[in-house]
């Protein structure tokens, strides 16, 4: 069976079925509505289907469109790195890449990330996503995002991943703490403070919450707060303490407005990974977005812009 039928008609498909209308996805693609329209029909003659239900507010999909959705935007995407990977042989890298990041990594490494990888490739249109570690993995798991930096999870999932730093997590409370007289102290003592922690599903929660568990311990959670900026605020204000990286404070303008103590009996360390996609291979865009990030963790911790930290080997 030979189906005749171009990207052109594909695009045009895919345009149509994301805008939910003819006229939308004519002034999106620049065509006139009757070209667009004769695309499509041209379309389902050769599939011999119909793919477009019409009604009074536009149109919706046929269970064949929906089934040729998802393939044309995969068949679509892969001929776009095509392209770009063409285009890389002479040279150019060129193409879009996107970047997930937690949002104590976004502080700390996102700007320099960024503008390393803009300076050296400036015709990559380059996509930065900052949510929590789950929803970043998840993302990723779903090849909405080429290349995550992220803390290695507790649970496996369907990425590669590449170890990059380790660091200690740190009692983090305000300037008037009592442990800033403290040269260390155990995570006994530090669970006896009030916290201000993310929700259950982060990371870092996850791990004090374990190695609290395994203690017999229980955290005296007075807060749960999943955005960083909020989280420190509050610590600032006396209202709790948290437990964080010390760069995350550190690299910080108001790091006087904080006093931090290292966690000790047992040490709390956190793996910093890069991850991606083990089912997809990566674009010469995404390769060099990693060749960029190695780099700039690299440099942050022999230049001391990443303190409590060390390189994974």
């Amino acid at each position: 069976m030979q189906l005749h039928f171009d990207l052109r008609q594909l695009k045009s498909f895919v345009t149509v079925a994301q805008c939910g209308s003819f006229s939308r996805a004519s002034n999106i693609l620049c065509i006139a509505q009757p070209a667009l329209s004769r695309q499509i029909r041209l379309l389902e003659e050769a599939l011999n289907t119909q793919l477009f239900l019409r009604h009074s507010r536009g149109v919706v999909l046929t269970s064949s469109g929906d089934f040729l959705l998802e393939r044309a935007e995969c068949l679509l995407a892969d001929f776009s790195q095509i392209s770009h990977e063409i285009a890389a042989v002479s040279g150019e890298i060129t193409g879009e890449v996107s970047l997930g990041l937690i949002p104590s990594v976004a502080h700390s490494l996102a700007g320099e990330i960024i503008q390393q990888y803009r300076e050296s490739y400036p015709k990559v249109s380059l996509v930065v996503e900052v949510a929590l570690s789950g929803s970043i993995l998840e993302l990723t798991e779903q090849k909405k995002i080429n290349l995550a930096l992220t803390y290695l999870p507790s649970q496996k999932r369907n990425l590669k991943y590449t170890k990059l730093m380790e660091e200690s997590l740190y009692l983090i409370g305000p300037v008037n703490s009592p442990i800033k007289s403290l040269d260390y102290l155990t995570l006994a003592q530090a669970l006896k403070y009030p916290l201000v922690l993310a929700g259950q599903n982060h990371g870092l929660r996850s791990s004090v919450d374990k190695e609290a568990e395994s203690l017999n311990l229980a955290p005296i959670i007075g807060l749960e707060v999943n955005d960083l900026t909020l989280q420190l605020d509050l610590v600032k204000r006396s209202v709790a303490h948290t437990i964080l990286p010390l760069a995350t404070v550190q690299n910080r303008a108001n790091t006087a407005e904080f006093t931090y103590c290292e966690i000790t009996s047992p040490t709390l360390k956190r793996t910093l990974v890069m991850a991606i996609p083990t089912d997809k291979p990566p674009c010469m865009a995404s390769l060099k977005l990693q060749e960029v990030v190695e780099s700039v963790c690299r440099q942050q911790i022999i230049n001391g812009k990443w303190p409590g930290s060390h390189l994974c080997e």
